[in-house]
């Protein structure tokens, strides 16, 4: 689990890998915390019992990240948003399998979260490829959900992951 220690790592890393991707939604203007910022981020999902930070490191220095936001809502809790980031160079190696799989088991663990979600670019192949190999189920389609920086649109594809059975 990540820790306040990782604050400024992290911040750097996801600052990375959203300069180097063009599936994410937020864009590196958008994305300006303060190490103070980032530290009360990792301090709200490890203080939630259904939410968690997990980094990847490489040398002591983090190479990505995934994260499941648990609602806060009583009639929602039972559900986590996960996120996944993973710099350029260390992508399609089984890194995000790997964390995948780390957040899955962890969710199968707990005792309130029932279903993982994720928001997918509906052109980022690769990452519903292995969305759909660790368990996720398309359920969803956001018809232009997305408007890109040329003025086109990308549609958006909601998937889930029941990790208990009701």
């Amino acid at each position: 689990m990540a820790g306040k220690k990782d604050a400024d790592g992290l911040l750097q890393t996801i600052s990375k890998y959203i300069m180097e991707s063009d599936h994410l939604l937020t864009s590196i203007d958008e994305f300006n915390p303060t190490i103070r910022d980032q530290k009360n981020w990792i301090e709200t999902l490890n203080g939630q019992r259904n939410s968690l930070l997990l980094v990847a490191t490489f040398e002591k220095k983090i190479i990505g990240n995934i994260d499941l936001k648990g609602e806060t809502r009583k009639k929602t809790r039972h559900n986590a948003i996960l996120g996944i980031g993973i710099l350029k160079n260390w992508q399609r190696l089984g890194l995000g399998e790997i964390l995948m799989q780390c957040a899955i088991d962890w969710a199968r663990q707990t005792l309130t979260l029932e279903t993982l979600w994720l928001h997918v670019f509906a052109n980022h192949a690769a990452a519903i490829s292995l969305y759909k190999k660790v368990g996720f189920e398309e359920t969803s389609l956001l018809k232009d959900f997305v408007k890109n920086a040329d003025n086109s649109y990308t549609d958006n594809i909601i998937m889930k992951l029941p990790v208990k059975t009701h």
